[in-house]
């Protein structure tokens, strides 16, 4: 993705970061990091037809890079990332649910705020309406986990102030994910082996699949590959390559693949838990596996 945080206009120098690096850090309201973007689909034919889908639908794909940028936008200006020369990344995009139809012929609000705050991370919420007349309708709701490094090292940012009754249930809300995330990473296969309850469900199912008791395709048949190579078109602010860009990527072979399988246009519904382990560079070879 070739677009930039405006946050990347121009790096401030090292003496206007170190005057931040001694500012005390503050408590900001959620008001004033907010951001609003709206995508006019409406009167736009030329912005319509770089988001359209081969069903005269809007490509959620296409749409997880504004996400994720205005996400970042967001971090940064709560954070003051920009000016006291953090990197803000994003460490996870925790959940996309759609809730209504995503028209290409209605213009697409997006709106983000903070929702909580931890010592170097923060969930950012991103609420998309789509536009009935006068008035807006929620389609779809993201949440992105942002992290503020510094040197490769967790950075202390800002702490935030919930003032209105909406925003102390969001942050009561994203506690609530964080603990679950939390639990989640306890139990993670990759970091755990299986429970004996778990042992035993696999070795039932290794029977059942050896007497042919299991009809079904395999999942070694099911599975797709993309492999690209990382263009400095799709790079950040910090010259890596920019989150919502490999989002995209790995949504729509996760469409196709879905496609491919069902021989039907599936409806996508949600999505959780995508995360990102390591920056990839300008450069480097993508390959994108799923089943």
């Amino acid at each position: 993705m070739s677009e930039i945080p405006v946050e990347a206009q121009v790096p401030p120098s090292k003496a206007k970061v170190d005057v931040a690096l001694n500012t005390a850090l503050i408590t900001a309201k959620v008001s004033a990091s907010a951001l609003e973007k709206v995508l006019p689909f409406s009167t736009d034919l030329e912005l319509r037809e770089r988001y359209i889908n081969f069903f005269n639908g809007l490509r959620l794909g296409k749409l997880l890079e504004d996400l994720d940028l205005i996400a970042g936008q967001v971090a940064y200006r709560h954070t003051e990332g920009w000016e006291r020369g953090m990197t803000i990344v994003t460490a996870a995009c925790d959940r996309i649910d759609l809730l209504g139809e995503l028209r290409s012929d209605r213009d697409l609000q997006l709106l983000s705020s903070i929702n909580w705050v931890g010592r170097s991370s923060i969930e950012v919420g991103v609420k998309i309406s789509s536009k009935e007349g006068d008035s807006w309708k929620r389609v779809a709701r993201a949440y992105f986990i942002m992290v503020a490094r510094r040197e490769g090292k967790a950075e202390p940012v800002n702490s935030l102030e919930a003032v209105s009754m909406d925003e102390q249930r969001r942050f009561r809300e994203s506690e609530q994910r964080q603990q679950e995330r939390r639990s989640i990473s306890q139990t993670n296969y990759l970091n755990n082996t299986p429970t004996a309850e778990e042992s035993q469900v696999l070795h039932e199912l290794f029977l059942q699949i050896k007497k042919g008791e299991v009809a079904g395709v395999s999942m070694e048949n099911s599975i797709r590959q993309s492999t690209l190579l990382m263009h400095p078109q799709s790079r950040n602010v910090h010259d890596n390559i920019f989150g919502g860009y490999l989002m995209r990527e790995a949504f729509e072979l996760a469409w196709n693949i879905t496609y491919l399988y069902c021989r039907q246009k599936p409806k996508f519904i949600s999505m959780d838990h995508m995360y990102f382990y390591k920056p990839v560079e300008i450069g480097s070879i993508f390959l994108s596996l799923v089943q």
